[in-house]
Parts: C-alpha cells; sequence; structure tokens
C-alpha cells in the first residue's frame, strides 16, 4: 500500500518538513500506519498521531502544524481520499487549538487500507465507456470497464474474481492488441504483488463468419 516513491510534506511551528518512505509497506492497519508515522514524527518534531475508537487518526503537538502535500497512497491511508490535493497545498488540513496549548488534527473519516472498496479491470478494447479516447491506453481515464470487482480482499491472498456474466461487441483484430489494467475506484492503477491471469472467452457473433 505504501512504496519508496510516497511521502508527506508538512510544516510545524515555522518549520518545513518532508516525510519519506524508504522501503514498501503492505498488509497495514490503523495501529501499524500510526507507529510508523511516529517513528517519523515524534521524537524529531513532538508531533505524535494516535488512532481513537473509531480507528480515525488524529495527531497533537505543542506547535501549530498543517499538510502541504501527500501522494495518492498516503491520502487513502490517512481518511483523506475526499480532500482535493489543491486544498491539502493550500494548507487547508492544519491542527487547531485545543487544551493545554496542545494542535490536535483529527481525521474525519478512517483510513482505506487494502485500497478502495470498488477495483475496475479497463481495457483498451470493448464497448465505449462514458469516457473519451477508449483507445489511448496510457490514458486510464479514457479506458472502458470491463470488470468491476467488489474488494473484500485480505493482505497476501491471491484475488480470485470471475466474471460478470456480461458481453462486449468487439472487431475480431483487435483482440491480438488488448491491454488490461487493475485500477481503484478513482481510476488509479493498483500495483500487485501477485501476477494476474486473465482468461477470456471469445465467441463469434451469430449470422457471421469468424
Amino acid at each position: 500500500m505504501l512504496n519508496h516513491r510516497d511521502y508527506i510534506n508538512l510544516t510545524i511551528g515555522d518549520n518545513p518538513v518532508s516525510l519519506y518512505f524508504e522501503d514498501d509497506y503492505t498488509n497495514l492497519n490503523a495501529e501499524s500506519f500510526a507507529e510508523m508515522l511516529n517513528e517519523m514524527l515524534e521524537e524529531s518534531y513532538h508531533v505524535k498521531c494516535q488512532v481513537d475508537n473509531c480507528n480515525r487518526l488524529y495527531f497533537v503537538s505543542q506547535s501549530m502544524f498543517w499538510f502541504n502535500d501527500m501522494t495518492y497512497n498516503v491520502k487513502l491511508l490517512m481518511g483523506l481520499y475526499s480532500i482535493k490535493d489543491e486544498d491539502i497545498r493550500a494548507g487547508k488540513i492544519r491542527a487547531e487549538s485545543g487544551s493545554e496549548g496542545e494542535y490536535i488534527l483529527k481525521m474525519n473519516s478512517v483510513g482505506m487500507y487494502l485500497s478502495t472498496p470498488i477495483l475496475n479491470l479497463v481495457s483498451n478494447i470493448g464497448d465505449s465507456s462514458f469516457r473519451n479516447n477508449s483507445d489511448d491506453i496510457a490514458n486510464l481515464q479514457s479506458c472502458s470497464t470491463v470488470l468491476r470487482i467488489n474488494n473484500s480482499f485480505s493482505p497476501n491472498i491471491p484475488i480470485v474474481a470471475s466474471g460478470d456474466g456480461s458481453m462486449s461487441i468487439i472487431p475480431s483484430g483487435c483482440v491480438g492488441g488488448a491491454v488490461f489494467v487493475l485500477v481503484d475506484a478513482n481510476m488509479r492503477q493498483v500495483d500487485l504483488l501477485n501476477p494476474m491471469y486473465i482468461t477470456l472467452t471469445l465467441e463469434p457473433l451469430a449470422g457471421y463468419d469468424v
């Protein structure tokens, strides 16, 4: 769920702080993610991350602080997936003054620790979707959804999903150039630690020669 490209930028007092995750991480939950953040924040910057009774993260500090930027994976884990990136960069996710001179920042939502609840298998072939440019596989927003998967899986267990019985009509010449990509509910590509196997069943249309 996290990799070495993920980071968090925040301001504590008047000091800009950048936190980088130096390895790949999976099988995280609220407690393990909070512990990881505390290893980077608590000793050097005196910001402590805790988990409330609803599994939401909250931060406590003796200094005013706010977030400036973070990667998509971190937003999911923090419970900030409904917040626009420009709002984070504008410093709107900031602590509020609490009791005893502390500053507290509470997340309104629980984090998503195994991607989004829905996964989509998208492709450059298939019926037209509500998006445009369906031939541009590099632009995931333009691809057709060929299978929607309810994400109720567990870490370290392969994903097994069968089709929902839907069919797509495509020219036979397009089959050789088919590309499939697994994405989350926000059309962000999902990085799998296991290989993905796909089986296609091709049937000719009635009344047409193969």
